[in-house]
């Protein structure tokens, strides 16, 4: 997917995403959003999403779905931010991390017991694949 990629992530100190994000606004206003937001596990980091225009994290899931021949029930994903919004309301199984924005946690099939810095996306993932033994 990296030659048809719709979304790029930056990581690095406060004014240096800010710089990025002015540079940006500046150069290529109208073809691209942006969305910058702390980190919750490591001080001073800062992470800026860079996608087209009208693209989201779950725009991007239905490609890959489509792509794969699935199905949104066939599709979980695990998200904790806003960002994740638009991808955990395709997916046909939710799940949002214990510190994740309550807003995410009433929409969730289900809610990890850790963090997103404490391995929640392996906790989630390892339950939808004994899930997926179990049936078999």
């Amino acid at each position: 997917y990296v030659d048809r990629a719709v979304m790029y992530v930056v990581r690095g100190s406060y004014s240096g995403i800010q710089d990025i994000s002015v540079t940006i606004a500046r150069d290529y206003q109208g073809l691209v959003d942006r969305s910058m937001y702390q980190s919750k596990s490591t001080e001073n980091t800062y992470f800026l999403e860079i996608r087209n225009s009208g693209v989201n994290k779950g725009t991007s899931l239905k490609l890959v779905a489509r792509d794969l021949g699935l199905r949104a029930n066939e599709v979980a994903a695990i998200g904790d931010y806003s960002n994740d919004t638009e991808m955990l309301h395709f997916a046909g199984v939710a799940g949002v991390m214990r510190n994740g924005l309550d807003a995410l946690k009433r929409q969730a099939d289900y809610v990890t017991r850790a963090t997103s810095s404490e391995d929640g996306a392996a906790e989630f993932f390892t339950l939808i694949a004994d899930a997926r033994k179990a049936i078999r």
